[in-house]
């Protein structure tokens, strides 16, 4: 089920090798948000783990890229497998989100994915800004259960809602551990 990633400005570049685990593990769909400083920008490939692997080095190294960087792979659970379903989701100009789970608090939509439900029914109508305000971020965090949700701004800030049910690596944030190698039963469970 999906993988969240965020990766700040003082994480190292993840290999091939974890972006083919997270592609092999997840295999609907890819995507990547991050801020040049004045604007956010979205990225998403369906089809090869090898050139969503080069555009994320290519914007890695351009050094436009300012703050944190949430990428995703998905494990489609509601909706449809196409572009309109894949991970980053605008919110508004200033700020999108990735999420790792399922939402099941929020209706069935044909054809919607739980998460693009999410963001038109509830996010979209908070106000700008809503990540720093901390009643705001128990309430969602309620909504969504076990659910991760990773918010990057146009400034390259970041929050996450139920940022300890995942961990953090070299100064990386993972909603699991897909992007190891051969998970174990045990991981398999809290994944």
């Amino acid at each position: 089920m999906c993988i969240a990633i965020l990766q700040t400005e003082s994480a190292p570049l993840m290999t091939f090798d974890e972006f083919e685990n997270c592609w092999r593990r997840n295999p609907d769909g890819a995507g990547m948000l991050f801020s040049t400083g004045d604007e956010l920008h979205t990225i998403k490939e369906l089809d090869s783990v090898e050139a969503f692997f080069q555009t994320y080095e290519y914007i890695m190294g351009c050094g436009e890229v300012k703050g944190s960087v949430a990428i995703h792979f998905r494990f489609a659970t509601h909706g449809e497998k196409d572009e309109k379903n894949c991970h980053p989701f605008m919110i508004n100009s200033d700020m999108g989100f990735i999420h790792n789970g399922i939402i099941h608090s929020v209706p069935d939509v044909a054809g919607m994915s739980d998460t693009r439900v999410f963001n038109e029914k509830v996010l979209k109508k908070l106000p700008r800004g809503f990540q720093n305000d901390r009643e705001i971020m128990e309430a969602i965090e309620e909504y969504i259960g076990w659910s991760k949700l990773v918010f990057v701004d146009r400034m390259g800030e970041f929050a996450i809602a139920n940022e300890k049910s995942g961990h953090w690596s070299d100064y990386s944030w993972f909603s699991n551990n897909s992007y190891k190698g051969t998970m174990s039963s045990r991981e398999k469970l809290t994944a």
